[in-house]
């Protein structure tokens, strides 16, 4: 029980980081790509 429970603490803030890295550089991109079709 223990170990599901720490199991599902480390998926979970994985999927955090993950989420907020992938948002941060989708943004990115997007405003370059906003900027070149705008330019």
């Amino acid at each position: 029980s223990d170990i599901s429970k720490c199991f599902e603490n480390f998926v979970s803030q994985t999927l955090g980081v993950l989420t907020r890295i992938y948002a941060a550089e989708l943004r990115e991109t997007i405003l370059i790509a906003w900027k070149l079709f705008i330019v």
